[in-house]
């Protein structure tokens, strides 16, 4: 349903009717550089207008969701995203949301040691970040750091075997890309005397 505002314009009253906000409004997905945008299309209307940054930009769907990806922003950022629909001229209240770009990937991430049963891994920090997900075997380590190479110790491996570990850097609910090494534990050697 419309709403019906009222101006008073000497001599005359005009009406302007302004357009129901889109009942949902949310992000979908993020990259280190965009957002992605999704809505729920308001009655027969096409046109709607976001705000960011000081930045406007119309768009016009016409059958569905709409989405939209804004693109050119920087990574590890928070943004906030107004979402008015136009009916001709006049738009809307606007929904807002707060979505958050990508982190950058580690610049370097490897094993420095093993032993029989663990291998001990080390990155360097991305800039403020100071969380961190490790992913390897079915297994979700969340880890936090605060300060120059990070180091962290799997244990409670099997010896002579090799393992795959992803790490993702983590800002916000948003994590990186994924940098993935490959490592192996040591053999375990029986001496019989």
């Amino acid at each position: 349903m419309f709403k019906l505002n009222s101006v008073n314009i000497s001599p005359f009253t005009v009406h302007i009717v302004a357009p129901p906000d889109t009942e949902r409004f949310e992000h979908i997905t993020q990259t280190e550089t965009s957002i992605t945008l999704q809505w729920t299309k308001v009655e027969e209307i096409n046109t709607y207008t976001l705000h960011y940054n000081n930045t406007e930009v119309n768009i016009t769907h016409s059958e569905g969701n709409g989405t939209y990806t804004v693109s050119g922003l920087t990574s590890a950022t928070r943004y906030n995203f107004t979402l008015f629909t136009v009916f001709d001229y006049a738009p809307s209240g606007g929904k807002t949301i707060t979505a958050v770009t990508a982190p950058p990937d580690t610049e370097r991430f490897e094993h420095i040691t093993q032993t029989e049963t663990s291998i001990t891994l080390q990155w360097t920090k991305v800039e403020e970040i100071n969380t961190y997900t490790l992913r390897y075997n079915n297994t979700e380590v969340n880890i936090t750091h605060s300060e120059g190479s990070e180091t962290y110790t799997v244990s409670g491996l099997t010896s002579a075997t090799r393992y795959n570990f992803t790490l993702l850097t983590v800002f916000d609910y948003a994590p990186s890309g994924g940098k993935t090494i490959t490592a192996v534990t040591g053999k375990m050697f029986v001496v019989c005397f």
